[in-house]
C-alpha cells in the first residue's frame, strides 16, 4: 500500500478516522450517562441532556443488591476462571491437538456466560 502523499487526501483520512472513532465512543458515553440519571430521567420518552447527576443507581448496585450467596459464586466463579486460563496457557503441553483445548477453553467461557445469570437471581434487581 503506497503512501497518501496529498495533503488533501491525507486530511481526508484522518477526518474519516475521527468521526469513527466518535461514532464507536459514542454508545458508551451514552451508556454511561444514562447510569447517571434517575430512573424518570433515563426512561424518559425525549432524552434529557441536561439533568442533575445522582450516585443512588451505583449505591444500589454495589452496596445494597448483594446475592445471599455471593462469595460461593465468586469463589466458584473465580475457581472457573483460573482453570480455564490455565488451560489456555499450558495448552501446548496438553497432549491434544491446542484446538481442542481452545475450543474447550470458548465453551467454558460460554458456559460461564450462561450460568451467571442462572446463579445469581437477578429478577431482584429490576422491578
Amino acid at each position: 500500500m503506497e503512501k497518501v502523499k496529498s495533503p488533501l487526501g491525507r486530511t481526508g483520512i484522518h477526518l474519516t478516522l475521527i468521526l469513527f472513532a466518535i461514532y464507536s465512543i459514542l454508545p458508551f458515553y451514552w451508556t454511561t450517562m444514562q447510569s447517571f440519571k434517575t430512573l424518570k430521567d433515563a426512561n424518559a420518552r425525549t432524552p434529557k441532556f441536561i439533568f442533575t447527576p445522582t450516585w443512588e443507581n451505583y449505591r444500589d448496585l454495589w452496596l445494597r443488591s448483594t446475592p445471599e450467596n455471593g462469595a460461593t459464586i465468586a469463589f466458584f466463579l473465580l475457581a472457573a476462571l483460573v482453570i480455564l486460563f490455565c488451560l489456555l496457557l499450558f495448552a501446548r503441553y496438553i497432549p491434544v491437538r491446542s484446538s481442542v483445548v481452545y475450543a474447550i477453553v470458548g465453551l467454558g467461557f460460554v458456559g460461564l456466560l450462561w450460568a451467571i445469570p442462572r446463579l445469581v437471581d437477578t429478577a431482584k434487581f429490576y422491578d
